[in-house]
């Protein structure tokens, strides 16, 4: 245990959860709390809990500590465990109440395959067969410079590389 933080009674925070008509879904290492979906307070699960994460939202009262840089996924912020544990319970009891208010997080919608396909630019027309001419030509040129052979298969792909 850090000497720092004030640790509180598991037992106590679920209590307030409960008090607050939300659910608590246990999971391997914390308790989660959501209200809306994307919205979330994750508790340590443990007796004495030392960490509550915030997840989805940002809360802008005080009692809450802002990761800075550093996040976990939609993580940006922390209940501030330095403080006496009435203050910790009154600003746990205050998330929660500021949770039941939020809307639902915005689902950001990926493309499918398809509709990337069918938005994507088309493509650039195929060169001329003069332009394939000159590309053949060229590949011949640097492969007799470097006195190598070209395969006629290696051939046949640039040819038909821009078609």
């Amino acid at each position: 245990m850090k000497k720092d933080i004030t640790y509180v009674d598991g037992a106590q925070l679920e209590q307030l959860i409960v008090d607050a008509g939300l659910t608590p879904l246990t999971q391997a290492g914390f308790i989660k709390v959501a209200a809306a979906k994307g919205r979330a307070v994750y508790v340590a699960r443990t007796k004495k809990v030392g960490r509550i994460d915030i997840s989805g939202f940002l809360y802008a009262e005080a009692g809450v500590t802002a990761l800075g840089g550093s996040s976990f996924g939609a993580v940006k912020q922390q209940v501030d465990f330095s403080r006496p544990e009435a203050d910790i319970l009154l600003t746990f009891k205050a998330i929660l109440e500021h949770m039941k208010t939020l809307p639902a997080a915005e689902v950001k919608k990926k493309a499918s395959p398809m509709a990337r396909t069918k938005n994507s630019p088309k493509p650039v027309e195929a060169s001329s067969p003069a332009d394939r001419k000159d590309r053949l030509a060229h590949i011949k040129k640097i492969a007799a410079q470097m006195g190598v052979n070209v395969s006629p298969a290696t051939m046949a792909l640039a040819d038909d590389s821009s078609k």
